[in-house]
């Protein structure tokens, strides 16, 4: 990250880092709408493996985007690489804040986790069992995590620099819950139409 803090703490941003905070914006966004759609049919009860199959699915990229942003600081996505390192701390301190409010487990145990199944069954297999995660990681922290880097970001870019980006506003927080809600709806419809359907034999 080439950006410094300028006058007043405001961040004046080189091309490539104002090009990098687009991309890794865009990424965060669509972790964040997979997120919706797991939060969505996650209450449901089905025994459709179709559905079973789409929100593992979900889980593996949701971990994988993920770890885009947080896994590896060598990543060129990585937070740290489109954040000054000067104010690595300070945003530490704002993801555990974060992680805190919304009852999570601490940033450090969340990263050995996600990164764990990342590594041993989602992006990689492991052959050795005893190395390979054996649960989920939960997707609230990871979708608390994103959002506070996705309303960070945001806010380092000017504004004739947003164009075609989401505002915070439009995909957290009320309005989240608006479409959590929305799609599950939607989804209890599809289940209801398909109530008479079971799955097909197994290959």
């Amino acid at each position: 990250m080439k950006g410094a803090s300028g006058n007043g703490g405001v961040l004046f941003m080189e091309h490539d880092d104002i090009r990098r905070a687009r991309e890794i914006l865009y990424l965060l966004k669509n972790l964040l709408h997979r997120c919706v759609m797991f939060d969505a049919i996650k209450g449901a009860s089905t025994e459709l493996n179709f559905f079973r199959v789409y929100q593992s699915c979900l889980m593996d990229m949701i971990c994988i985007d993920w770890c885009k942003v947080f896994g590896t600081d060598g990543e060129e996505s990585h937070w740290k690489n489109v954040i000054p390192s000067d104010d690595h701390d300070s945003f530490r301190d704002v993801l555990e804040e974060a992680l805190s409010e919304s009852s999570c487990v601490n940033l450090q145990a969340v990263w050995q986790k996600t990164k764990c199944y990342r590594d041993t069954a989602s992006a990689h297999l492991d052959l050795d069992e005893t190395k390979r995660s054996t649960n989920y990681p939960v997707i609230t922290p990871l979708r608390v995590t994103a959002e506070v880097l996705y309303r960070k970001l945001f806010s380092d870019l000017k504004l004739e620099q947003r164009g075609g980006i989401a505002k915070p506003s439009e995909i957290m927080d009320v309005k989240r819950s608006e479409i959590v809600s929305h799609n599950a709806k939607l989804f209890d419809e599809c289940l209801n139409s398909l109530s008479v359907w079971t799955n097909a034999r197994q290959p």
